[in-house]
């Protein structure tokens, strides 16, 4: 009998998932978004528990590390061609848990399992898989796999890697000037790491806090801000595209402040509000600009 086709190899427990969400679980005025939550949300926290607390063999650990990531990948395709499936939340806690307790470079650089089949790059067809260039899913632009993983990898791009935690800029570099409001700022801030930074302790409303910052402060404190975003999505309102427009507008501040990320940085936030505002939106103009500033293609 021959072997299942790769692309076929769903997770079960995606699988489950997504029959659950499109069907009623309870009462007719339940609200399936909220199911979906739930859902989504228990999956992670009972993976976050396996892999992080629970005493499971290296083999174990192994398959619920693949498992996971053949999710991820599968829920990113889903998002890709369904926007009602792309919740900033569910990315910041995809990414979170991929670099954390789920950490695995092997399946992060094949998250469907498909790197054998390839040699060079190119796909190698044999008995075990059918010829194939890619996946071919509707409101997909890409198809090829090897550039879906690339895409994969750019959405859940490892934020500590990418935004070095230290060193903290000293307290006295990060604020404007010494009104109250930028001491407050200064004192929110002061010697904190952005990774530990907490949107309820923001003294003012986010872009105003994050316009008081200095150059520095802004630059390193930005990769916070993003996942505020995310982990925050229902209340951020008009932030995305507020920061957005700051970094990717002509003055000398935001050319100063772009000037202070590496390449690699400024692809991850690009990448970023590429996934927030989707393909084919109505800010792909202002998203053009902001790859022209960030000269990146």
């Amino acid at each position: 009998m021959p072997a299942a086709h790769p692309l076929r190899k769903f997770s079960r427990v995606f699988t489950v998932w997504l029959l659950l969400a499109v069907c009623p679980l309870a009462r007719a005025e339940d609200n399936p978004t909220d199911q979906r939550n739930w859902l989504f949300g228990r999956y992670l926290e009972v993976h976050m528990y396996l892999l992080g607390f629970a005493d499971v063999t290296p083999a174990v650990r192994d398959k619920l590390q693949e498992g996971l990531h053949r999710f991820a990948f599968e829920y990113w395709l889903l998002s890709k061609t369904n926007a009602a499936t792309a919740s900033p939340r569910w990315r910041c806690q995809l990414r979170t848990i991929l670099h954390r307790e789920g950490k695995n470079d092997r399946y992060f650089s094949d998250p469907a399992g498909l790197m054998q089949h390839f040699v060079d790059g190119e796909l190698v067809p044999s008995l075990a898989i059918a010829p194939l260039r890619g996946l071919e899913l509707p409101g997909l632009r890409e198809t090829n796999y090897l550039a879906l993983v690339r895409g994969f990898q750019g959405t859940f791009f490892d934020a500590t890697n990418i935004f070095p935690v230290d060193p903290v800029p000293s307290p006295s570099s990060i604020a404007t000037g010494n009104a109250a409001e930028d001491l407050q700022v200064e004192k929110w801030v002061g010697g904190k790491r952005w990774l530990m930074l907490s949107p309820s302790d923001l003294p003012l409303e986010p872009f105003e806090a994050f316009n008081l910052l200095s150059i520095t402060g802004q630059a390193y404190y930005l990769p916070a801000f993003l996942i505020v975003c995310e982990s925050d999505s229902d209340r951020v309102g008009a932030l995305p595209n507020r920061l957005m427009a700051k970094l990717s507008a002509d003055t000398q501040q935001s050319a100063e402040l772009r000037a202070k990320f590496d390449d690699a940085q400024k692809k991850c936030i690009v990448r970023f509000f590429e996934d927030w505002f989707g393909p084919d939106s109505k800010m792909e103009s202002s998203l053009d600009m902001l790859r022209k500033e960030f000269h990146i293609r």
